[in-house]
């Protein structure tokens, strides 16, 4: 027997090899320091023994650590164990929890995926089945992904409230919350479906958006930007949508498209430009289209281009209508 942090570690008959043991009093939050690792339980009595192996008794492909817990007394606090906590989180590794019989019987559960949060990993949701092996499997947590769907790039929008609309998702893992920046200023964040926010305090002036999402390991990943340009209510509104643009006398046919496209225009009073952006904001294709008293066609070639999203725009005075363009 040796005395380790003023707790005694103990010769269990639990299964180690090559670790070390610690028995403490059950508690709602039993803390085993010198293990490193700490469990929840609804209930708590009677004294619980972990013990931590310096590796794993067989092969458990990508395991990084190994507990046993055991509980001698009947019946067994254990059945109310619910939450498991280690220390030191990282957010660019994916944490898994897997259990099996305290002999060693059986096959391991399904995965639990770990949430990594004020500087730990915690396991919730852990159906407590009495004394059993615990081992943490890890690996490398890929980044969620995230976007703005609307607004589009290089949208000219009315100052005052605007509504953003945002996406997200995590290829192994989920996504724990979405906020939205307007260069370094956070404007917001959401955790509900669907990701949407309002900027109520949108200036006139020019701006990049971006989102940025965080995964249930503390892991985050931004969006591509977004430029939008802000300006005085009722000057200049942007049109988003093909049916309003139809309205207007503007269909973008085929889309979507090979490379070669048209867009039909309407009477111009004056000069009006078309282009093609991509979703950074470059442009790829414009022309200057005069004034002209009749509606006209005008042809638009991106077959060199690379398959994606595009946007085509139409500027006619101070309004600028943008119709999303799908290129195959």
């Amino acid at each position: 027997m040796s005395l380790i942090g003023g707790v005694n570690t103990v010769s269990s008959s639990a299964p180690v090899a090559k670790g070390e043991s610690q028995t403490l009093p059950a508690a709602v939050v039993t803390d085993f320091g010198s293990l490193g690792i700490t469990l929840g339980l609804d209930s708590a009595a009677g004294l619980i023994t972990a013990s931590k192996l310096n590796a794993a008794p067989d092969s458990v492909i990508g395991s990084s650590s190994y507990w046993i817990f055991h509980q001698y007394e009947t019946p067994q606090q254990l059945q109310a164990l619910r939450t498991i906590m280690l220390p030191a989180a990282d957010s660019t590794r994916r944490f898994s929890g897997r259990s099996r019989a305290f002999n060693g019987a059986g096959s391991w559960s399904n995965g639990i995926t770990a949430m990594q949060q004020n500087g730990g990993i915690i396991f919730h949701g852990i159906s407590g089945t009495g004394s059993r092996q615990w081992v943490v499997t890890d690996s490398a947590n890929l980044a969620p992904q995230a976007a703005i769907t609307s607004p589009v790039p290089y949208a000219y929008l009315d100052s005052g409230a605007i509504n953003v609309t945002l996406s997200a998702s995590d290829v192994d893992g989920y996504v724990r919350k979405v906020a939205l920046y307007a260069g370094n200023v956070k404007i917001g964040e959401t955790d509900s479906l669907p990701y949407k926010l309002t900027w109520s305090t949108a200036a006139i002036g020019t701006y990049t958006l971006m989102a940025v999402a965080t995964d249930n390991n503390g892991l985050s990943g931004a969006s591509q930007p977004v430029t939008v340009t802000i300006r005085k209510k009722g000057t200049a509104t942007d049109v988003h949508n093909g049916l309003d643009a139809a309205r207007a006398g503007i269909i973008v046919y085929p889309n979507p498209t090979a490379g070669v496209l048209y867009t039909t225009l309407p009477k111009l009073t004056a000069n009006a430009v078309v282009r093609v952006i991509t979703p950074t904001g470059m442009v790829i294709w414009q022309e200057v289209v005069a004034a002209n008293p009749a509606p006209s066609t005008k042809r638009i070639d991106i077959t060199g281009r690379p398959s994606g999203i595009y946007y085509v725009q139409v500027i006619i005075g101070a309004k600028v209508y943008t119709i999303t363009l799908v290129k195959i």
